[in-house]
């Protein structure tokens, strides 16, 4: 995740907190990020895996993964790959991803109203795109 990414997450995790501080913990990061390819073979051997969104919310009989990109920033995309797999994994399992580019969309998916993208628009999305950088 780049720089303004983790300011992103960082204002949403906040922005969460101080609307709902009695659910600060329903919100939360997977750190899935390794810095090198030894503690990448080390944490996929202990369950890591590529393409879990960047937060999760939790709460009564509801979950949403939620991906977070800047607006107009470009992403690889065999990344982008599997993080729809993993969201299409949610999904069939009755529960919501979306890809957000903004605080407001992501509280919106954890208030139980997801906005942003679906699994649905970004396949679409890498149909009509044949690079190998996706602009978001």
């Amino acid at each position: 995740m780049g720089r303004l990414e983790d300011k992103l997450q960082s204002d949403v995790v906040r922005k969460w907190s101080e609307l709902h501080p009695n659910k600060r913990k329903n919100l939360f990061h997977v750190a899935n990020e390794r810095l090198n390819k030894m503690q990448a073979f080390k944490s996929i051997s202990m369950g890591i895996v590529s393409g879990v969104s960047d937060l999760i919310f939790i709460d009564d009989n509801y979950l949403c993964g939620i991906e977070l990109k800047v607006k107009g920033s470009r992403h690889k995309r065999r990344q982008i790959e599997l993080q729809v797999e993993w969201g299409e994994l949610i999904e069939r399992c009755g529960f919501n991803w979306r890809m957000v580019t903004s605080v407001e969309d992501a509280i919106s998916c954890c208030n139980g109203n997801p906005k942003g993208l679906s699994t649905y628009d970004v396949r679409e999305i890498l149909k009509e795109t044949k690079t190998q950088t996706l602009k978001i």
